[in-house]
């Protein structure tokens, strides 16, 4: 069984899209920690993916006052880690 070239492009830009948004993850996450993302960056380095969702769920929880805002948006958070 071989693969087409087309599927090989398909399998690239569902990786690439993946990191992005892990990439985006992980910016939310410093920026929650700590106005210096050195220290989000060493917290988050060898975090899966799903443990980065989980760290962004609670970070926001705690961060945010607002309790609608932080139920709807939760909601959200939840719905990424499933």
């Amino acid at each position: 069984m071989s693969i087409s070239a087309e599927h090989y492009k398909a399998i690239g830009r569902v990786s690439v899209s993946f990191s992005e948004v892990e990439v985006w993850v992980s910016g939310f996450i410093w920026q929650l920690i700590s106005q210096e993302w050195s220290v989000g960056q060493i917290i988050t380095a060898e975090m899966s993916f799903k443990d980065k969702l989980n760290l962004l769920y609670s970070l926001f929880i705690y961060r945010v006052s607002d309790n609608e805002k932080s139920k709807y948006s939760a909601n959200s958070l939840k719905v990424l880690q499933q």
